[in-house]
């Protein structure tokens, strides 16, 4: 089998373990990679091929995300804005200073391609239909020691491959988030201020519609405009922070590649013990929210080059059955802890809670759908709103549009285990507020 030596850079490795999670292969009895990697073949072939069911071949490798975490029925292809917010989310993680995009890949693949093969093959990697095509996808930084050339000396050609890449200037340790004072600036813009106001004050007079206690009976449709106005403003308030905060984070970080070779220097300069040479002193250590992202990078860490045939295998298939079950899991949340505005403002650090047998009675901001998905990072399933609107506006959005069956089931642990089916959703919301003292709010075709 073609394969690569690190399972990371592997495509057959991550195609198998595809294949496993969307149980595409014909045979049922390959649900084991072992069995794939150890398969002998035959004298008399030169290859053995297993097939993939015919349903599977049609469907797409690259989908769009489920926001819901459900399956659905034909998966959707990725489009080329998830693709690209994936890919610039990505460069800003691995630290680079310019915004990771598809033509990136495209262009150095290109030219990784143009340097060891003929113009045709490389115009057929590309899908060009002329060579002339390709001169859109020539590196802007030139790979040649012109100097040298010029005055005929010999050029350090390993040198002038490392000044053509991207990853000249990464940096780990380039800010990923806004800070605190850049994310108080974002609250206190004035633009930012104006919405929510408006926005509050479309709220109250809502509520004072309502007639707290029975005093006021205003119209269906005079209730409804005034949402529809609400949720506007909203939206747009959420627009405008989001603009705000990726100016303030790119401004950030062009600051930070701009300043911090300097501002290094004079630490160290300063600084009358440094670490040995070569050594990051503030750079954080990795956490991981899912276990198996947590071992799949243990399995990378192996020096998997120096180990023997036997050696080598078990650890393929070990990525192999982890990148499987990583596939089943739900991707954790990107939530940041909370900042106080002071150090010596101690933070609420939330009790603990036992997700075998967590207790009937729920916080009211906790959603009960992820605490009982064991999909979700055992870290984010307790997670609690900071109010009960939010946790309600959180299962309007994506788990309370698809109760469609007569019948369901409470998400609960313990009421999962003891399957608890209720009749309706009337029902579901009368079991959710008297057993787990959670109250929802239903839409208005399901009432």
């Amino acid at each position: 089998m073609f394969q690569h030596p690190n399972p990371l850079l592997c495509p057959v490795a991550h195609v198998i373990a595809i294949g496993l999670h969307n149980k595409a292969f014909c045979d049922p009895i390959l649900q084991d990679p072992g069995k794939i990697w150890r398969a002998k073949i035959p004298t008399r072939k030169l290859s053995k091929i297993f097939r993939w069911r015919d349903d599977k071949l049609t469907e797409p490798i690259f989908r769009e995300p489920r926001r819901n975490g459900r399956p659905s029925e034909t998966p959707v292809p990725m489009r080329g804005l998830t693709a690209r917010r994936y890919l610039r989310r990505l460069g800003h993680a691995a630290g680079f200073e310019d915004t990771l995009t598809q033509k990136c890949l495209r262009r150095g693949t290109g030219n990784a391609v143009d340097a060891v093969a003929t113009a045709a093959e490389r115009d057929q990697v590309m899908g060009h239909s002329h060579s002339d095509i390709f001169q859109f996808y020539i590196n802007p930084r030139v790979r040649c020691d012109v100097q040298a050339a010029y005055l005929d000396e010999p050029s350090d050609r390993a040198l002038m491959k490392v000044l053509g890449r991207m990853s000249l200037t990464y940096d780990p340790l380039a800010p990923k988030r806004l800070s605190a004072e850049d994310s108080r600036a974002v609250g206190q813009n004035p633009r930012v201020v104006e919405l929510r106001q408006k926005r509050d004050r479309l709220s109250a007079k809502i509520k004072e519609m309502k007639g707290l206690g029975g005093r006021l009976s205003p119209s269906q449709e005079m209730q409804a405009s005034l949402a529809e106005q609400r949720k506007e403003l909203n939206a747009a308030l959420v627009r405008e922070r989001q603009r705000l905060r990726d100016h303030a984070g790119r401004r950030a970080r062009q600051r930070y590649f701009r300043e911090n070779d300097t501002t290094e220097l004079e630490e160290k300069e300063n600084r009358e013990g440094d670490g040995p040479p070569g050594q990051d002193l503030n750079r954080p250590s990795d956490t991981y929210r899912l276990q198996e992202r947590a071992r799949i990078a243990k399995v990378l860490c192996k020096p998997y080059g120096q180990l023997s045939e036997p050696g080598c295998l078990d650890q393929r298939i070990e990525f192999v059955q982890t990148l499987t079950k990583l596939c089943a899991r739900k991707e954790a949340r990107r939530r940041d802890p909370p900042a106080p505005a002071s150090r010596d403002v101690p933070v609420a650090q939330e009790p603990p809670v036992d997700l075998a047998a967590p207790p009937l009675a729920c916080d009211p901001r906790q959603c009960l759908f992820c605490l009982g998905d064991e999909r979700c990072a055992d870290s984010q399933r307790p997670f609690r709103f900071c109010r009960p609107s939010k946790m309600r506006d959180h299962l309007a959005r994506f788990h309370l549009k698809e109760f469609t069956a007569p019948e369901i089931q409470c998400p609960h642990p313990i009421c999962k285990k003891d399957r608890t089916t209720l009749h309706g959703t009337m029902h579901f919301c009368r079991h959710c507020q008297s057993v787990h003292g959670i109250r929802l709010r239903l839409p208005l075709e399901a009432s």
